[in-house]
């Protein structure tokens, strides 16, 4: 296997093993505070197209930061339809693997306009964003140097997978008998030096990425609409009640004058003002 391969191999599998790995302790978290926030969407329905119109939209960008809201919605749906292209190739090289023919990929004008959308998409909001926290002191001051890293890198990608598309893979053919090559244990063709600063950098991004903030994409249902839309009530003897039990048996293992914390009392001690 050679070196792009292995690498490419490598940054997937630490992206699914980091991804799940954030998931499992989001699932293993303390129950949270029920939140008492309104409108409530109705039913799974009224769920799923507010979820639906958050990634869709961003609402929330448009309506909080309507500054960033533009380039944001650039930068999304540039890598929406990256990663979809991605998951095409992937799933392609995978049936190639078996033997099976994908006529769609290979000399495709679709793809290869899938692709130049989805990278000038992409490297137009990451300009735009870069642009606004760099110059606007208001966001400038709420940003940490880690989104500047992220976004630079992915600028880097974006250009790289213009160079990629440009010079040495329009079609994505090399592409698909990259993966197939791969993924079917054969022999991997020479890269373009392009085509190998492009799976190079995607990699290690894809294996850096978990560590981030960027996992929102999957951990925004944990920390936020599972939290708005749980309605699962507290019942006498139940499981919830149980938990809740336990947690509030747990010490408050920092001080606070304000609330009475010494670091010995327990949660429920220190909600009602008594020891029991």
């Amino acid at each position: 296997m050679s070196l792009v391969a292995l690498a490419v191999a490598l940054g997937i599998a630490a992206f699914v093993a980091g991804c799940l790995r954030k998931a499992v302790r989001a699932l293993r978290m303390p129950s949270h505070l029920r939140w008492e926030l309104y409108p409530i969407p109705a039913g799974r329905g009224g769920q799923a197209r507010t979820i639906a119109e958050e990634v869709l939209t961003l609402r929330m960008v448009r309506q909080r930061n309507p500054r960033l809201w533009l380039p944001s919605l650039l930068f999304h749906y540039g890598l929406y339809l990256l990663f979809a292209l991605g998951a095409t190739l992937l799933a392609s090289g995978l049936l190639a693997a078996f033997g099976a023919r994908v006529p769609w990929v290979g000399g495709s004008s679709v793809l290869a306009a899938w692709g130049a959308l989805g990278i000038a998409a992409g490297a137009l909001g990451a300009l735009g964003l870069l642009a606004r926290r760099g110059l606007d002191p208001g966001i400038r001051a709420s940003s940490a140097p880690g989104d500047f890293v992220n976004l630079g890198w992915l600028l880097a990608i974006f250009g790289a997978s213009a160079g990629a598309w440009l010079f040495a893979d329009r079609d994505y053919g090399f592409a698909l008998s990259f993966l197939a090559a791969a993924l079917g244990g054969r022999g991997v063709p020479g890269a373009s030096a392009w085509f190998a600063a492009e799976a190079l950098l995607l990699a290690g991004f894809l294996a850096y990425l978990p560590a981030t903030h960027m996992t929102h994409f999957f951990a925004k249902w944990f920390t936020w609409h599972a939290v708005r839309w749980d309605e699962a009530p507290l019942v006498a003897g139940g499981p919830l009640e149980t938990e809740m039990q336990r947690l509030l048996a747990r010490p408050v293992p920092w001080s606070a004058p304000h609330v009475g914390a010494d670091g010995r009392k327990t949660w429920a001690e220190v909600a009602t003002g008594e020891r029991p």
